[in-house]
């Protein structure tokens, strides 16, 4: 392990604790922890909901709706969060406490209006915040917690090699997937083969086994991330005044600091953030066709994804319901088909989603 980090462009403020927790606790469990919400969720419906196979389809699609609706808004939001004195470690932190407390919800809330879309949008915000957090370490795992005028002259002149270190990242998201089918989904099935365990009772006991998992992370990731790099001190009233300011509208810092800091901003410097930095965003896709063509092949990819892991276990799980080898109401006469229907949904997702 420390081999592989001292091949990796870190900062040498970077400790080894903090390189692993990034590379293993954020990239990995935030796409396994979606990859089982998604596999299991029409699942969900039919064994402990009893949905019947013709409504399954409107909800999971009313499920997958809300969950990107929040993802949309919650996606800029945390990142803002993040650039305060909260920091990155503590967004990743609540985010998996989101993501646990989301999943209890979705079996101990007894409706699917509004029960399942509380336990949704829980889940969204968890997962908004981690996902968001895979991207925003990285300058800090690459970039010294402070640099001099000639320092940020220099890092500007010749950027920090992060390619390698990305791509890593890029690799253990993928192997996130893979962890969700070896470890995560066969859980109901691994619960199910017990006598007296009910389908419904597998997936339960499964949801919240994970649940326990994800708040696991999140306690790993508040003590192994890097802290904040602005603590909190000094007026609370000030610093809200300048986070709205600065953060959420991309306004200049000098209207809302006090007067002793203002002769200490760096000359020159532009700030551009929030609603502003937004809009620099968008004009820049079209002055720049890499960034354009980089917003366009990011948006083809959230479609695609969402595509498949909202409607492939929704197929399975629909055909064996529907045809009558999987009856969530009567497990005993069908409990080995089920199985083998959660069996299939989960490779069939996994496979076509990684590969």
């Amino acid at each position: 392990m420390s081999y592989l980090l001292r091949r990796l462009p870190l900062s040498p403020h970077v400790r080894p604790l903090q390189a692993t927790t990034y590379l293993f606790a954020v990239p990995l469990f935030s796409i396994a922890f979606l990859v089982f919400l998604n596999s299991s969720l029409s699942f969900l419906l039919t064994h402990l909901f009893h949905v019947s196979a013709k409504k399954l389809g409107t909800i999971v699609g009313t499920l997958g709706f809300v969950d990107e609706i929040v993802a949309i808004f919650a996606a800029p939001v945390w990142g803002l969060i993040s650039d305060g004195r909260v920091g990155t470690r503590g967004v990743a932190s609540m985010g998996y406490l989101a993501i646990a407390v989301s999943l209890i919800l979705a079996v101990e809330l007894k409706s699917v209006y509004p029960g399942l879309i509380i336990g949704r949008i829980v889940f969204s915000l968890g997962a908004a915040a981690v996902t968001t957090m895979v991207s925003a370490i990285l300058p800090e795992m690459t970039n010294p917690p402070s640099l001099s005028d000639s320092e940020a002259a220099e890092l500007e002149a010749k950027p920090a090699p992060t390619g390698r270190l990305a791509g890593l990242v890029g690799m253990l998201t993928g192997f996130g997937a893979l962890l969700a089918l070896g470890l995560l989904l066969p859980l109901p099935t691994h619960f199910s083969t017990r006598p007296g365990v009910t389908p419904a009772a597998a997936v339960k006991i499964s949801y919240f086994i994970v649940a326990g998992i994800a708040g696991v992370i999140a306690v790993w990731c508040y003590l192994g991330l890097p802290p904040p790099r602005n603590p909190a001190n000094g007026n609370t009233w000030q610093d809200i005044k300048t986070w709205v300011w600065t953060r959420v509208w991309g306004g200049d810092p000098v209207f809302v600091v006090s007067p002793e800091d203002a002769g200490g901003r760096r000359k020159g410097a532009v700030q551009v953030s929030g609603i502003r930095g937004l809009l620099s965003a968008l004009k820049l896709a079209c002055v720049d066709g890499r960034i354009g063509v980089a917003y366009v092949g990011g948006f083809v990819a959230r479609a695609s994804s969402v595509g498949i892991s909202l409607f492939i276990p929704l197929f399975v799980n629909h055909y064996f319901v529907s045809t009558g080898r999987c009856q969530p109401t009567v497990p005993e006469l069908s409990k080995e088909e089920c199985r083998k229907a959660y069996i299939l949904a989960s490779s069939k997702y996994t496979f076509t989603c990684c590969w």
